[in-house]
């Protein structure tokens, strides 16, 4: 868990990350429990769940408390905006609670509990010179001054600041303050998913997020299509904004298909950021999956069907068998994403092969990695098409043994947190055919065949 940065290629793995870090797990042999709850709340927190983080640091009674949940209590609460939430453990942080930030915590809740002279002494000793970044005191002193006895009227400038941390993002949405959008533009993507899910941040600022924090997996369908819909409403919408719902709402509501594609294909097509056109087949997922199979779509289907399956809906987008086109990208994912499918023959698999545009056909060979794992491919085959694509599956390493070892024992969570480490990287382009042949195979082998195939579809689309 500790080697996990955070940094995971696959929304599905994602996804599934955070469902076990989550769950209800027993503590490992001589780990202190609230030190698991730490180490899993930490991991949440770096692969961009800040509210996960959180409702695992409460699972654990505050005079249970270790230093190291603490630290992570303290990062966790700051990074979904909710500082005030340390308030309750303060009392049992004693020798742990060290450090400016700290004592600017002290501030806030001293603030909010009435005792005002007290906050405005903790303030003051944080703005000793060189003891924190100016911005950093003033953020807290903002909050401390919305609190019923701070009286202290506090103006946040971001001229000189060139860096948003965990601290300024989380204090400045507690405060109602948006940073400036130059200073989510230089920040680790992780800010982007903290920030769709920040209930205080203003609505815009959260659509704007969504698309990098729905790749990531911080966002389903659902939560992207309500996020829209609320800030349909909303004064703040800008007029850019509200054409993109205008077309959203065609996507779903329209009694044309012709138009509820057309409107879908406007919102696939608006940028040609990575994340950007796979969230948006993620926010009209639902739509997609409306839409009946027809032949007079079939110029379609492709992008129809990677938004059904990009929200899980597989067994609406086999709908699709009888018009998509062989060799075609809609096929390709179909081969991987439906369930119960027979094996493919080598033949099907290179008429693929022949269309693939992907930067080193590397679809094509995570289409033969895919079907190799889900053991749709028999292995004449797979070595036939590996060699013609010039990859190989076979050779060890410490993770391979690993993640092999934890599937031939049925140990599921093992295998998904392995899943996590062997899928780090800034982007797809980080992952080797023969990794996700192992995280396929493994899943299939411990009975979680439907984040098997999602995972082998995600990686056909978005390679």
């Amino acid at each position: 868990m500790r080697r996990t940065s955070g940094r995971i290629v696959s929304r599905w793995a994602s996804l599934g990350l955070q469902k076990l870090l989550l769950s209800e797990l027993a503590t490992p042999q001589g780990l202190n429990g609230a030190n698991w709850a730490a180490e899993r709340a930490a991991l949440l927190l770096r692969i961009g769940s800040a509210d996960g983080a959180v409702r695992m640091v409460q699972a654990i009674d505050p005079p249970a408390a270790t230093p190291r949940l603490l630290n992570v209590a303290l990062d966790s609460y700051v990074a979904s905006a909710d500082p005030l939430g340390m308030c309750p453990l303060l009392p049992f942080a004693g020798e742990t609670a060290k450090g400016n930030q700290w004592q600017l915590i002290r501030a806030m809740c001293s603030g909010f509990s009435g005792e005002g002279s007290a906050a405005r002494e903790q303030i003051d000793r944080a703005r000793r010179p060189g003891a924190m970044d100016r911005i950093d005191v003033v953020l807290a002193e903002k909050i401390v001054g919305a609190s019923l006895n701070g009286r202290r009227a506090v103006t946040v400038q971001w001229d000189d600041v060139d860096q948003l941390t965990r601290w300024r993002f989380g204090l400045a949405l507690t405060a109602g303050i948006e940073p400036p959008e130059t200073l989510y533009a230089r920040a680790d993507r992780n800010f982007q998913a903290w920030r769709a899910r920040a209930p205080m941040a203003p609505l815009a600022s959260r659509v704007q997020a969504a698309d990098v924090a729905a790749a990531m997996g911080m966002l389903s369908s659902a939560d992207m299509v309500d996020l829209y819909g609320a800030t349909f409403d909303d004064p703040g919408t800008d007029e850019a904004l509200r054409d993109r719902m205008a077309l959203l709402r065609t996507a779903y509501v329209a009694t044309d298909a012709d138009d509820r594609v057309r409107a879908m294909r406007a919102l696939w097509d608006r940028s040609e950021n990575a994340f950007v056109r796979y969230s948006a087949h993620i926010l009209t997922a639902h739509a997609a999956a409306r839409v009946a199979p027809s032949d007079d779509l079939a110029g379609y289907a492709d992008d129809l069907i990677v938004s059904m399956v990009s929200a899980g809906f597989d067994t609406s987008a086999a709908r699709w068998r009888s018009v998509v086109e062989d060799g075609s990208l809609g096929w390709a994912v179909l081969a991987v994403a439906v369930p119960g499918r027979a094996q493919v023959a080598a033949s099907e698999v290179s008429s693929f092969f022949d269309n693939d545009q992907s930067n080193e056909a590397r679809k094509s060979a995570f289409l033969v990695a895919g079907l190799a794992g889900l053991g749709r491919l028999s292995s004449a085959d797979r070595d036939s098409l590996a060699e013609d694509l010039g990859i190989g599956f076979g050779g060890e390493t410490r993770w391979t043994r690993a993640i092999a070892a934890a599937a031939a024992e049925g140990n599921d969570g093992l295998v998904t947190l392995l899943v996590g480490l062997g899928m780090q990287g800034n982007d797809w382009s980080a992952m080797t055919p023969r990794q996700l042949y192992h995280v396929v195979a493994a899943l299939r082998t411990v009975g979680r065949q439907a984040e098997a195939r999602m995972i082998a579809a995600e990686a056909v689309s978005r390679a």
